[in-house]
């Protein structure tokens, strides 16, 4: 039998545009609405995309304390969510629930 190799998907491949990052944070949300970690899953890929150099500096977080939160294992702060996501040039809202 032969044998196939397949290569490891990376959605941050396939985000070009604010376009398709506001699509994906869509997707995101609503699959993960009770679902923390695969939320923080989500932008973690937005940030592969936007680039870590920049959210290292303005949220003051290195690298690993990135890592770790994107990673779902671990609860963020309200404060350390809201700085990830204006570092991202996202907002973080609260509606009502439909």
């Amino acid at each position: 039998m032969q044998q196939v190799t397949l290569d490891r998907y990376d959605s941050a491949d396939y985000i070009k545009t604010d376009e398709d990052i506001a699509a994906y944070l869509e997707a995101g949300t609503d699959e993960g609405i009770d679902d923390h970690a695969f939320l923080l899953h989500t932008l973690g890929v937005i940030a592969r995309v936007r680039g870590t150099d920049e959210l290292v500096r303005i949220t003051g977080m290195n690298q690993a304390q990135l890592s770790e939160a994107f990673s779902g294992h671990t609860d963020l702060t309200v404060d350390t969510m809201m700085k990830i996501t204006k570092a991202l040039g996202l907002k973080l809202a609260i509606t009502l629930a439909s």
